[in-house]
């Protein structure tokens, strides 16, 4: 089935956007929820004292742009997923996942165990939970607008990836304020804060996705 006619059955819409025109529109919106969740960061909480310093260390570079390329995966996931083969391309996260494995592996196998039992449950984690979900309203509010152009079937799905891309860009922002940069503290915390977003878009998927 074309997606012009995928469109007309769903929502009934006779002049309905071209494919070709939606993928443009879904590319634009997915670098605006980028765009405007990090000047939300700016204004809000702003960059990391250290920024000076920071953008001259490959730890600190290496975290920002792991978090990019985790939320391309998602997004681009989210993108197939929301076509009318809804294909899940699962494998998308393999890449960046075994990334993030090994580097907390390292970092668990290079320093002691009380050391970095230590900086894990310092108590500032939850500050990482609590701002990436802040964070990621706002470019879930601005995705769900791009998903609603493809009018998905499965609005849960939908939802839930709809939520996973946001919180990978909640991510990306706050990791530039974040002065956590290895990989280990990357897994313990950033990882559950973008599984709650992805959780909560399942949750109101069918609710914000539906368009008919």
């Amino acid at each position: 089935m074309r997606h012009e006619e995928y469109i007309k059955l769903t929502i009934g819409n006779d002049t309905p956007m071209t494919r070709r025109e939606c993928q443009l529109a879904f590319i634009g919106l997915a670098f605006l929820a980028l765009l405007a969740t990090c000047v939300v960061m700016l204004v809000t909480i702003g960059l990391r004292p250290d920024i000076g310093a920071a953008v001259m260390d490959a730890p600190a570079i290496g975290k920002v742009v792991f978090c990019l390329f985790l939320a391309a995966a998602c997004t681009l996931m989210l993108y197939c997923a929301i076509q009318p083969e809804g294909k899940v391309v699962w494998y998308l996260l393999l890449v960046p996942f075994a990334l993030l494995l090994a580097g907390a592996g390292v970092n668990m196998a290079m320093t002691d165990s009380s050391t970095w039992f230590g900086l894990i449950f310092d108590g500032r984690g939850k500050f990482c939970l609590l701002y990436i979900n802040l964070l990621a309203i706002p470019a879930f509010i601005i995705l769900t607008q791009a998903v609603r152009l493809f009018s998905p079937a499965n609005l849960r799905r939908a939802g839930m990836l709809t939520g996973l891309a946001a919180g990978t860009i909640g991510a990306v922002a706050f990791g530039m304020r974040c002065m956590h940069d290895y990989p280990l503290w990357i897994a313990v915390f950033y990882m559950p804060a973008i599984a709650i977003t992805g959780w909560v878009g399942r949750k109101i998927g069918p609710v914000l996705l539906r368009r008919w």
